[in-house]
């Protein structure tokens, strides 16, 4: 629905420091390594604690930056930069919040 491939995605939110994987999805019409659908790892997420609230922020999260993209092909997009940096910090405070059990938090 946002007009953007699931490679142009996996590459805008791991620009933003949010990790998913394209997905091919039933009758996609792209091919496998463009795909129409994404998948997002729920389990990880809960494996963090994260809170039914928090998981809404990161779906919010989502959609915004995939509205702020600008596709030029099925391949190829541009992201504000400005954007960009705006939505790693959310994502920072978000993994600050509900840390990797085990892992210490890096050093700024």
């Amino acid at each position: 629905s946002f007009n953007v491939t699931g490679i142009i995605a996996e590459k805008a939110l791991e620009e933003c420091n949010v990790i998913i994987n394209k997905n091919w999805i039933p009758g996609d019409q792209l091919s496998p390594f463009v795909t129409s659908g994404i998948r997002i790892g729920i389990n990880s997420m809960a494996a963090r604690g994260l809170t039914e609230e928090a998981m809404e922020q990161c779906a919010d999260l989502i959609c915004r930056v995939l509205r702020t993209v600008e596709v030029i092909s099925n391949k190829e997009y541009k992201l504000d930069t400005v954007a960009r940096d705006g939505f790693r910090e959310e994502v920072k405070q978000i993994a600050v919040r509900f840390p990797i059990p085990g892992y210490p938090l890096p050093e700024d």
